[in-house]
């Protein structure tokens, strides 16, 4: 499957994600508060999964149960904080226990025009990006504004190539094309252009 200006159908709803989640409102604003609903988003039942069962006619397994996420790894996030777990402990517990050691970056697709994928300048940009990220000031997202960012992350997944494809500024009406958002972006992290 091929969309004309896709930047990658794996990341969009083709691909590795999954719908049921958009309405979790797992944000980063605090760890506590991932967490929170990370384990919130396990217990919650999901109408669709329901439907499925656990178990197919013959007793076999379909799913482990019913509930949104069937496992703290099943978040398809872009990205997801990280800690390397003790024996039986599970991954939110473990960033309870020692904060955040690594961050797993999902959002992320093999260079085609790399032998192994990707290339030295893009690693180096990704940390350099990451960095920035991390240490630059930013107010805590709702979830109409996640959902927003999510609206946005599908425009770019699916026809970020296009010529002045646009995007939303915030969560108003106002767009801006794709180019000019990511050159103001990097204006700010330059410290001014």
């Amino acid at each position: 499957m091929w969309l004309p200006y896709a930047t990658s159908l794996r990341l969009s709803d083709l691909g590795y994600t999954n719908k049921s989640q958009s309405s979790l409102g797992i944000t980063f604003n605090s760890l506590e508060g991932y967490v929170t609903a990370l384990k919130k988003a396990i217990k919650t039942p999901s109408e669709e999964y329901a439907a499925m069962g656990t178990k197919d006619a013959d007793g076999n397994w379909l799913q482990l149960n019913t509930n949104v996420l069937q496992i703290e790894n099943e978040l398809y996030a872009p990205i997801r904080p990280k800690r390397v777990t003790r024996s039986g402990e599970a991954p939110s517990d473990a960033l309870l226990r020692g904060g955040i050691e690594y961050i797993e970056v999902r959002s992320l697709d093999i260079n085609p025009f790399s032998a192994i994928g990707v290339d030295e300048n893009q690693v180096r940009f990704l940390d350099l990006f990451l960095i920035w990220c991390t240490l630059a000031d930013a107010p805590e997202m709702s979830a109409d504004e996640l959902q927003c960012t999510r609206i946005n992350w599908n425009r770019v997944v699916l026809e970020g190539r296009k010529p002045d494809q646009k995007i939303a500024v915030g969560c108003g009406e106002e767009e801006h094309s794709l180019v000019e958002v990511g050159k103001t972006l990097f204006c700010r992290s330059a410290s001014g252009c």
